[in-house]
């Protein structure tokens, strides 16, 4: 660091607010960033899932028996 930097940080922090002041970012930009954070961390939370789904077919092949899969179905009303 030198005795710049301070100045510099300054002169940033002026221009950001300027850019602010004259041109805003659209709600509806910062709206879709925001949303699109959420994104970055989807692999993991599905591999989690999937990683609770097996963890819980040996336990549910224990109480259901031996051919219990583990799997949903849905049946209509007869």
């Amino acid at each position: 660091m030198n005795a710049n930097d301070g100045q510099y940080e300054e002169f940033l922090a002026e221009l950001r607010l300027a850019g602010l002041v004259v041109d805003p970012v659209p709600q509806r930009v910062t709206f879709a960033a925001k949303a699109s954070l959420a994104w970055r961390t989807i692999d993991a939370e599905l591999a989690e899932l999937t990683y609770d789904s097996g963890a819980r077919r040996e336990r549910l092949t224990l109480v259901r028996g031996a051919t219990a899969r583990g799997s949903w179905t849905s049946r209509r009303p007869a």
